[in-house]
Order: C-alpha cells, then sequence, then structure tokens
C-alpha cells in the first residue's frame, strides 16, 4: 500500500518517541506500508538443517566453526530440458531407507542453479540468498560439503546408487509452500523488502507502528511502547549517526547487517522479529515486545495472516527517489 503525499518529516535528534527536535527536515512524497507477517518470502534460506525441532529446526552443523566447501543448488522451474539430471530429494538424505519424512520426498528433474549469478553463498554462517524470489510451487534443493574441525562431510550425493545421472539431494523447499511443511522453518521471516533497489542511506525512513490492517493511516498508531521506539526494541536503532553503540538517534542504524541497500532489503537481527523465542536486550532496560504475533510465522493463509496482523512498516522515500511500489 503507497501513498503520493508530499509532507516535511524531521528524522533527526529524537528527544521522546513522540517528539522529533526540528535540527533537520527532508521532504517525502512516497509513503508506503509493509505488515509485520509481509516479509520477503522464499528468497533467503538456512542451509544445514534437518527436520524440525520445537518448530526451529536443528542444526546440523555449528554456525562459525564449520564452513561450506563445496555446494550446489538446483531448483524446478516452469520448463526443464530434456538433458536435466534426475534427482532424489529428501529432508534428510543422510537416512533415504527410513525417512522419518515420508510424504516429502521429491523425486524429478532439476535444473542447476549458477553461484554468484542465481545465488549467494554464505559458507560460515550456513545461509543463502536468491537473487530472484521464488514462486509458491517452486522447490529448492542442494548438494554441499562441509569441513568439520575433525572432519569432511557431505550432504547427498552427486551419483547415487550407482547411477551418475541421479542426484542425492537435501530438500530446502517443499514444493507446496506451507506452515506444514518440514522444509517451512529453513526460510527467513525477518527480511523485509523496501521497494526500491541501490539506494542511498538518506533516500528513506523505516517506522515500525502498532495498528490492526486498514489503520495504518490512523495518527493515533504509536511507534512506540512504553516509552521506548520499537526501532531500539527490534535492535534496529542501538547506534547514533557517528556510530557511538548505546546512543540510538531514532533511525535505522546504517549496518550492513541491517541493510542491503543494494538489493533494498531491511533484516531485523532476530529470525522472527514479532515473536522472539527469547528477549534479547539489544539496549539496557529494552521491555519485550509486548503483543507478540506467533501466528504470523505458524501460518501461510493471507486471511489468516491479516487477522493476526498487530504491526506494520511505515517506508518514507525522498522526493524523487525511483520505487517499486
Amino acid at each position: 500500500m503507497c501513498h503520493l503525499v508530499v509532507a516535511l518529516i524531521v528524522i533527526s535528534g529524537c528527544s521522546s518517541p513522540s517528539e522529533f527536535e526540528k535540527e533537520d527536515s527532508i521532504e517525502y512524497d512516497v509513503f508506503c506500508y509493509l505488515r509485520d507477517y509481509q516479509y520477503h518470502a522464499r528468497t533467503f534460506y538456512d542451509v544445514g538443517k534437518f527436520g524440525r525441532e520445537d518448530q526451529n529446526g536443528s542444526w546440523e552443523f555449528r554456525l562459525g566453526a564449520d564452513s561450506i566447501i563445496d555446494f550446489k543448488l538446483f531448483v524446478q522451474g516452469a520448463s526443464q530440458a530434456s538433458d536435466d539430471p534426475y534427482a532424489n530429494m529428501y529432508i534428510d538424505p543422510t537416512n533415504i531407507y527410513e525417512p522419518e519424512f515420508r510424504d516429502e520426498i521429491v523425486k524429478t528433474n532439476v535444473r542447476e542453479l549458477s553461484i554468484d549469478e542465481d545465488y549467494y553463498l554464505n559458507p560460515s554462517e550456513l545461509w543463502i540468498r536468491l537473487e530472484h524470489q521464488l514462486r509458491q510451487v517452486d522447490f529448492l534443493a542442494y548438494w554441499m560439503k562441509v569441513q568439520t574441525p575433525d572432519s569432511l562431510v557431505e550432504i547427498g550425493s552427486l551419483g547415487a546408487g550407482g547411477e551418475q545421472d541421479t542426484l542425492l539431494l537435501k530438500l530446502l523447499k517443499s514444493r507446496i509452500w506451507s506452515s506444514g511443511s518440514s522444509t517451512w522453518e529453513y526460510e527467513w521471516k525477518n527480511v523485509y523488502y523496501l521497494g526500491a533497489k541501490n539506494l542511498a542511506y538518506s533516500d528513506f525512513m523505516v517506522e515500525i507502528y502498532k495498528g490492526v490492517p486498514g489503520s495504518e493511516e490512523d495518527v493515533s498508531n504509536l511507534n512506540y511502547q512504553e516509552g521506548v521506539l520499537y526501532l531500539q526494541i527490534f535492535g534496529l536503532d542501538v547506534y547514533d549517526e557517528n556510530g557511538n553503540l548505546g546512543v540510538p538517534d531514532g533511525n535505522i542504524d546504517n549496518a550492513s547487517w541491517l541493510l542491503d541497500l543494494q538489493r533494498g532489503y531491511l533484516i531485523f537481527p532476530d529470525g522472527k522479529p514479532f515473536a522472539p523465542d527469547y528477549h534479547i536486550q539489544y539496549l539496557p532496560n529494552l521491555p519485550p515486545l509486548a503483543n507478540p504475533v506467533p501466528e504470523i510465522y505458524a501460518e501461510s493463509n493471507p486471511s489468516t495472516l491479516r487477522d493476526h496482523s498487530k504491526y506494520y512498516l511505515k517506508i518514507s522515500f525522498v522526493k524523487d527517489t525511483t520505487t517499486a511500489w
């Protein structure tokens, strides 16, 4: 949802959640809103998880200690070339004879994606970012080798069962994009697309408000809880403009782990920001989120998501910024 307006909005010097010092003003002419459940789906994924454990997945490898040294990613697109390899895909390819997730086995032809061109791999933090968002009906699977302090571990096989043209792969996204799938927890749900790419930090401003769907323009909605901006509660504002920790300035920090300005992504520090599993105090004495929304991470039905939504992001762009909205 987007509106073309002209307004003067102050972005610097926050003395209280409801009062902004009028030291600098920037003219914004595009206001866009994203609900809490409108994260950028089917683009970022953890690799190295198997099955489910308390709805969070279970890690097979240790972040920081183990590193991917070889990796191949496969997808089924809208059309398949006749020479595409055939693959058997499992939730746990290390246990194919007694698969725990028997109803989620996929067997079909696949197409290999090109690293750097089609996706980015972070080998030490064990995650990938696709350059193009998948459709709901697409699936992802991978083969990889991981170096641990003790051994070299291979997940899957590029020639299974003596058939050199048959791949054994780890299923990363099921054909059906649904919270009922065992791959549901592999997908990141903390990334939001701001609506424009190749941004400068000064091109936009993001605020977080509490309010039901349809009330985004209600001026009585609050962007703070117990006197603390939601930006700070979510760990998005812990530095000032000079990089001083513990001195929030009312704006999202210009940090690479929060903002991918080239691609237009905002990345929350917590994997489930609107229903965190743990209360992380990004600054001293921060309150926990008073009204979490766990339903938006356990559901995929649009109507159900909208019914449970409680928060929204307000994204403001400076005049003449080109956006997708």
